[in-house]
C-alpha cells in the first residue's frame, strides 16, 4: 500500500519506521529541510508514563483565566484571551470533571506505557545511540505537602500506577548523592520512566527508515488538498502532485493551519515552550537520573556534555518571540538545582510548540475521509507517545485491532 505521511517530527517518523516494517511504500513530507526541527527538535528528552496527567483537571483553566495567578506560573494565557482560545477553552473547559481527568489521564498512562515498551523493543534491532536512560525519571517536590498530593492524585488511579518508589529526603541523598544540599523533600520514581535525546533518536531513525526504502520530500508546503467526494484524491505541494492510497496528517500544532483546507474540525491548541541547552563543565556533580522540579514544572535530561532544561506552557498562538525575562528566570531556577556545574554564559535558548487538544488525548483515528488519518495533539508526551502511536495507526490503516484500545483516541 502506497502511505504519506505529513510532517516528519518524532511522530511523522516513528510512524514511517513502522510502516515500512510492515512491507509498505512510505513517502514522507515536510516544509522544513529535514527531520524534527519543530516540537522535536529541543524538548526535554523525558520518556515520561509517570507524568501522563492530563491537563484538563478541574482547576488549571480556571486557574489560568485568573492574570495575577499565572503571571509567574509556569502556565500562562495571553491577556486579553484571543477568539481561538477561547474557543478552545471552552471546548477543554466541558472536559474538566474529575471523571474525565481521571479517564483521559488513563488512556494516556496506558500509551505512553504501550510506546516506552516498543521504543525498547526497536533498540534490541537498531542500533541508535541518544543517550537512552532507562533507570526511571526523578519526580522532585520541594515541600511535604507537595508529595501528599502527589500520593492521593496516585491512588485516585485503580492501581493504574504500581511501579513506583516514594523517597523522602534521606532517602533521596542515600540514592543519589547530587540531592545531598538541594531544595527537595523528597521524590517519586517511576520505574517505567526513561529519557533520551528526542531529536538524535529522530534524525537517526529517519536514516534507518532511508535504508529501508522511505522516501522524503522536504522544503514541501502543502498548497492544497484535491477532495472527491469522501476521499483525498491528492495533494499539490510547491510544485507537484502527490498521489497516495493512504494519507496520515501528523503536523502536530501545525495542523491547525491545513484543517480548513480538509474541511475539518481538529481542535488543537499550539501551546508554547521553552528549553534551554547548557554545556556540562563539572560532570562527576550531576544526578544519576533526569527528572521534573514538580512545583516549577521544570524538567532537566542529560545528553552526553550537555543538560537540556524545558519549562513553561503559554497559550499564546503561534507567538515564536524568545521572551527575555523567562530565560533569565529559567536560568536562575536551574543555578538553584545545578549551581555550578553548568555554563550559563553559553546557554542556548529555544522555543517550540506543543499539539495540545481539549482532552489531552491525542488523535490517532481515521476522519471523515476514508483515507485521511490523523496521529497529532499529542501534547508535552509526542517523544512519549510517539512508537505506539505509530503501532495504533498503523493497525487502524491495515484494519486491525490494536493492542491498546484506541477509542479515547479519536476525533
Amino acid at each position: 500500500m502506497k502511505i504519506t505521511i505529513l510532517g516528519a517530527g518524532i511522530i511523522g517518523i516513528s510512524t514511517a519506521y513502522e510502516l515500512t516494517k510492515r512491507d509498505h511504500q512510505v513517502t514522507v513530507i515536510d516544509k522544513n529541510n529535514g527531520p524534527a526541527l519543530e516540537t522535536s527538535f529541543g524538548n526535554a528528552g523525558l520518556i515520561a508514563p509517570g507524568h501522563a496527567f492530563s491537563w484538563n483537571s478541574p482547576n488549571l483553566f480556571l486557574d489560568l483565566l485568573n492574570p495575577k495567578s499565572n503571571s509567574n506560573s509556569a502556565f500562562k494565557i495571553q491577556f486579553p484571551p484571543t477568539i481561538p482560545i477561547i474557543k478552545w477553552g471552552l471546548k477543554f473547559c466541558k472536559n474538566c470533571t474529575q471523571q474525565k481527568f481521571t479517564e483521559y489521564s488513563n488512556a494516556k498512562r496506558r500509551l505512553s506505557n504501550y510506546s516506552h515498551q516498543s521504543i525498547k523493543s526497536i533498540l534490541k534491532t537498531e542500533d541508535i545511540n541518544f543517550h537512552y536512560n532507562g533507570e526511571g525519571i526523578y519526580y522532585l517536590h520541594r515541600s511535604q505537602n507537595g508529595i501528599e498530593k502527589t500520593k492521593k492524585k496516585i491512588q485516585s488511579f485503580n492501581n493504574l500506577i504500581d511501579q513506583y518508589s516514594i523517597l523522602d529526603k534521606e532517602s533521596l541523598i542515600e540514592k543519589d548523592s547530587f540531592l545531598n544540599d538541594k531544595p527537595f523533600s523528597g521524590a517519586f520514581i517511576y520505574n517505567n520512566d526513561g529519557s533520551g535525546d528526542c531529536n538524535s533518536y529522530t534524525i537517526q531513525l529517519e536514516n534507518i527508515c532511508k535504508q529501508l526504502g522511505v522516501k522524503f520530500i522536504y522544503n514541501s508546503e502543502i498548497t492544497d488538498f484535491k477532495i472527491n467526494k469522501n476521499e483525498i484524491e491528492h495533494i499539490y505541494l510547491n510544485n507537484k502532485i502527490v498521489k497516495s492510497d493512504k494519507f496520515i496528517l501528523a503536523f502536530g500544532p501545525f495542523t491547525v493551519k491545513v484543517q480548513k483546507q480538509l474541511k475539518l474540525n481538529i481542535p488543537i491548541y499550539p501551546v508554547k515552550g521553552y528549553s534551554l541547552t547548557i554545556p556540562i563543565i563539572n560532570n562527576k556533580n550531576l544526578p544519576k537520573l533526569s527528572g521534573i522540579d514538580e512545583e516549577n514544572f521544570l524538567a532537566f535530561s542529560k545528553f552526553g556534555h550537555k543538560m537540556r532544561i524545558t519549562s513553561r506552557a503559554e497559550f499564546n498562538s503561534f507567538d515564536s518571540k524568545i521572551n527575555l525575562k523567562t530565560v533569565k528566570d529559567l536560568i536562575l531556577l536551574t543555578k538553584n538545582i545545578f549551581k555550578d556545574s553548568l555554563d550559563y554564559d553559553s546557554a542556548k535558548p529555544w522555543i517550540g510548540f506543543r499539539a495540545v487538544t481539549p482532552k489531552g488525548t491525542p488523535y490517532i483515528c481515521k476522519t471523515k475521509y476514508k483515507n485521511l488519518y490523523l496521529n497529532t495533539g499529542h501534547g508535552h508526551l509526542g517523544w512519549t507517545m510517539a512508537s505506539g502511536s505509530a503501532n495504533i495507526i498503523s493497525d487502524l490503516i491495515e484494519e486491525k485491532t490494536p493492542k491498546i484500545n484506541a477509542n479515547p483516541f479519536k476525533l
